[in-house]
């Protein structure tokens, strides 16, 4: 599928505001498709992560079930490697034990700022303002787990709506296409209700 998003830009905002009004407002853009590709994506890892793969805890984000999908998953010879979870449940994340004494704040601040960490069981650990709030999703390689395919490139159109007075300005991407490989074996789930 493709995804696109347009802004209006007023004219008397512009010109007082001038070219910062125009890159903030890209920036939103930005966001939003990306957060349009992450919901389109999800769906797919969603209907691709086998049932017994998916656990779900009560309270608090906890570290047991993140151990027990890191042994799990190495039993059955596809190990996770990468874990997303979003950044408002790293604070469920502060009380556990780690392999170093406890998560220190150089690495809470690693995971919060720069939207990774990589070292908890030989995963790596990313941070995103889009992730499903109370769900960890794990997977594997990514040359093992599934395929980001582009078709074609992007584009921005420009138009003037001399009536209204604004410009319009509308990105839209390439088209997209998601495939999971290898039955989701390596694609894993914790959900905390």
């Amino acid at each position: 599928q493709t995804f696109d998003y347009g802004i209006a830009i007023n004219w008397g905002v512009a010109e007082f505001a001038g070219w910062d009004v125009l890159q903030q407002q890209m920036s939103y853009c930005a966001w939003e498709l990306a957060r349009l590709r992450d919901t389109a994506a999800l769906a797919v890892v969603n209907t691709a992560i086998p049932t017994n793969h998916i656990l779900s805890h009560t309270g608090s984000m906890a570290k047991a079930p993140v151990d027990h999908v890191i042994k799990e998953s190495a039993a059955i010879g596809f190990p996770v490697k990468f874990a997303i979870v979003n950044p408002g449940d790293l604070m469920d994340m502060q009380g556990w034990t780690w392999t170093m004494p406890t998560i220190s704040f150089s690495v809470a601040d690693q995971l919060v700022n720069q939207l990774y960490y990589g070292n908890y069981g030989g995963v790596q650990w990313f941070a995103s303002p889009n992730a499903t709030s109370g769900t960890i999703y794990f997977g594997g390689l990514p040359e093992q787990t599934g395929w980001h395919v582009t078709k074609g490139t992007g584009r921005t159109d420009s138009d003037v709506d001399i009536v209204v007075g604004e410009d319009r300005h509308t990105v839209r991407d390439p088209l997209h296409a998601w495939y999971i490989g290898n039955s989701g074996l390596n694609l894993w789930r914790i959900n905390v209700i």
